[in-house]
């Protein structure tokens, strides 16, 4: 008798769920299965929901990914006993009717509004190439003759009138803005110091002082008293190349006769410290540049740097590896190196274990995603649209601009369509036709699909190659970001596991 009752329930459950999942129309859901050493999770990409689940939802959820429903279900039935079954499916139903989980079979993707209008009004940044020149020649630097896909060296420097120029064009086109930011990029900027001097005099005759914002990107090397009080009383932002301790920062970042630059960048990081005074863990950051051979011994030896006394150990930085010249055949995937987030894993979970404070390098390099994720929207109802991965409002949060006066989207994409010149203006025609009608409408058939649409931060530098859009350059940057962000799924749900209290620590923390 109770085995007829428990087949019962078995029909009322399947009807159910067969009942859900005709809103599929044939398609299946967009969700990632995950697991940690402990537990098994379910990501749904339309609500934007983690949970928790048992293994044999798991199994079945991962069935029904490969194979029809009646498959899926027919195949856990036999495999499992009818009660554990029965409370499975009843538990992914009730996902499916009271959190609308599973429902989500495509994300579209949304082009920006107003596009015109941002351009024309919410300019945030302009970042001048003040000069193609550099003191230094650093083995992985994106000028280097062998970087076929980007910038190379010459001796061009930015005139002034169309420093001025693009000076004004950040005026005229950040009315509804409360900050106007000035980058300076290279090269090396400081060899223009006394260009940059009159960049900052003639903006403030253009833009209020309470709105101008003032950064640099520099190796350090040039830095001075002299320079370092300037920058100081004009409030600048200051991005330091620094890849290390002596031995490891050497390797790489050498003057032309390759004798290395340390001292140098060490000098100039202490004239900042001194000039800045208190003001330097807000106004000074370290960009450093992990090249091969990679390791986690190696990683460990870039640790400690904070242990060396002159160096501020609760300084700003960025952690990036060393950009490589990738060509069509190198596009493999299983080729890269993780050991940077192998060993910033392991080492932050020690110390939360610990409630103990991670080391810098394994803090910044984990918690900017991992803020992220517990900082994501959650969606009552699955949206059925969401925006362009994480590509910016092409034109309007920033420009970069060419020591000849050509206008790209960023400076971080080496070859990229050109969208004006700094006289004529932004073609904003041309700039939706390339970045917003072409890029969707190659995209879609991907990313409509994919369960990481809403969590996605790949942008327009990971989707041009050789000056124009590639679907192949693309795909391979998505397979990275999609193996990258699983890894940090299952982190946050480990982290969530040792004590879910102390994750809301991550809320403390400035989203991206």
């Amino acid at each position: 008798m109770k085995k007829e009752v428990r087949g019962d329930e078995y029909i009322k459950a399947f009807r159910e769920f067969r009942r859900l999942t005709e809103s599929w129309n044939g398609r299946k859901p967009i969700f990632k299965l995950f697991k940690t050493d402990k537990n098994y999770y379910l990501y749904d990409t339309g609500t934007n929901r983690i949970f928790l689940c048992s293994q044999l939802e798991y199994e079945f959820l991962n069935n029904l990914i490969k194979l029809p429903v009646q498959d899926a279900l027919d195949m856990r039935m036999y495999s499992s006993s009818v009660d554990d079954f029965i409370t499975a499916l009843c538990h992914i139903s009730d996902l499916m009717n009271g959190k609308k989980v599973l429902m989500a079979t495509r994300i579209g993707i949304t082009c920006p509004d107003k596009i015109d209008w941002f351009i024309q009004h919410s300019l945030g940044q302009i970042i001048l190439e003040t000069t193609q020149r550099c003191n230094l020649r650093c083995k992985y630097c994106i000028y280097d003759p062998s970087f076929k896909q980007n910038r190379n060296h010459s001796n061009m420097d930015m005139p002034l009138d169309i420093a001025r120029r693009a000076i004004d064009h950040l005026s005229e086109c950040s009315s509804s803005k409360e900050r106007a930011a000035i980058s300076f990029y290279g090269g090396e900027p400081l060899l223009r110091f006394p260009f940059i001097k009159e960049c900052v005099r003639y903006a403030k005759t253009k833009i209020s002082n309470d709105k101008l914002i003032f950064s640099m990107t520099t190796n350090g090397t040039l830095m001075t008293k002299e320079i370092a009080r300037f920058l100081s009383e004009n409030e600048f932002g200051v991005h330091v190349s620094l890849d290390g301790p002596e031995y490891i920062h050497d390797e790489n970042r050498t003057y032309p006769n390759r004798r290395g630059s340390f001292q140098e960048v060490k000098k100039g990081i202490e004239y900042l410290l001194e000039a800045y005074g208190e003001k330097s863990r807000e106004k000074i950051s370290i960009s450093m540049v992990y090249s091969p051979p990679y390791s986690e011994e190696k990683i460990n030896r870039i640790g400690t740097l904070w242990e060396e006394p002159w160096f501020p150990k609760d300084i700003r930085f960025s952690f990036s590896y060393a950009k490589k010249n990738i060509l069509p055949d190198q596009m493999v995937v299983n080729r890269l190196d993780y050991s940077v987030l192998s060993w910033a894993i392991k080492r932050y979970i020690e110390s939360y274990q610990a409630n103990s404070k991670a080391h810098p390098l394994a803090a910044q390099y984990l918690e900017r995603k991992l803020t992220s994720i517990h900082q994501r929207y959650i969606f009552d109802n699955p949206a059925e649209d969401s925006g362009m991965n994480g590509c910016c409002y092409p034109g309007a949060r920033k420009i970069y601009i060419s020591a000849e006066g050509m206008i790209y989207l960023c400076e971080r994409i080496g070859l990229s369509p050109a969208l004006g010149n700094v006289f004529s203006g932004i073609d904003i025609e041309k700039l939706k036709r390339i970045y917003l009608v072409d890029y969707r409408e190659q995209s879609e058939a991907e990313c409509c699909y994919c369960w990481l649409s809403r969590l996605c931060d790949i942008c327009y530098a990971h989707a041009f190659y050789g000056g124009v859009f590639s679907v192949r350059y693309k795909k391979y940057n998505c397979e990275i970001e999609k193996n990258i962000s699983e890894i940090f799924l299952k982190l946050y749900c480990r982290l969530y596991e040792i004590d879910p209290g102390r994750i809301d620590n991550l809320l403390k923390i400035e989203k991206s």
